[in-house]
């Protein structure tokens, strides 16, 4: 099921586009995400592609984001994938406390598509190895994305916003579930 993203604010200054997002999680422990955006594409600038690899800070451009947690434990991930196919996942143990690289997490893969008035970034990672979801049945998730324009005006897109500023770390924003074997 997709999920209709909603900029901070409700006006952002860029582009005029819709996102939206979906995920689905193996019972082999991998998760594929897709990110679609439709409109005034061209004017949203993505970094050039690159060769996959972990890289640190991608949200300071355009980027796609997925949070994931157990049902009622502080505890979470943030999976950070770029439209270049760089990549960084991150462990929290409670809001924005205890961050630290998610080094067990070695296989993501992110790819760009664009056609017309639509772009789409199709993502899977290998969360077999977390184990703090090793044995979840299911996961609650917030899909967000930075979106940067070509005049470098920066726009913040979640599924809420349940904070007086754009902070995608809010559990308030993990309005998704994902149940193993089903799309969400």
């Amino acid at each position: 099921m997709a999920h209709l993203l909603i900029p901070f604010c409700d006006r952002p200054d860029g582009p005029a586009i819709s996102i939206t997002a979906e995920g689905w999680l193996g019972s082999d422990g991998a998760a594929r995400f897709s990110f679609r955006v439709s409109g005034d594409v061209d004017r949203i600038k993505t970094p050039p592609a690159e060769e996959p690899r972990r890289r640190d800070g991608l949200w300071r451009r355009t980027c796609f984001e997925v949070f994931l947690a157990r049902p009622g434990e502080a505890a979470y991930l943030e999976i950070n994938l770029s439209p270049s196919g760089a990549w960084a996942v991150y462990r929290f143990a409670a809001y924005r406390k205890g961050m630290e690289d998610a080094g067990e997490v070695s296989e993501v893969s992110a790819a760009l598509a664009k056609a017309g008035h639509e772009m789409a970034l199709e993502a899977s990672v290998d969360l077999a190895a977390v184990a703090m979801f090793a044995d979840a049945p299911e996961l609650e998730a917030a899909y967000t994305a930075v979106i940067e324009d070509v005049d470098g005006r920066v726009s913040h897109w979640a599924l809420a916003h349940p904070g007086p500023a754009a902070d995608f770390h809010l559990r308030g924003g993990f309005k998704a579930r994902l149940t193993r074997g089903e799309a969400a």
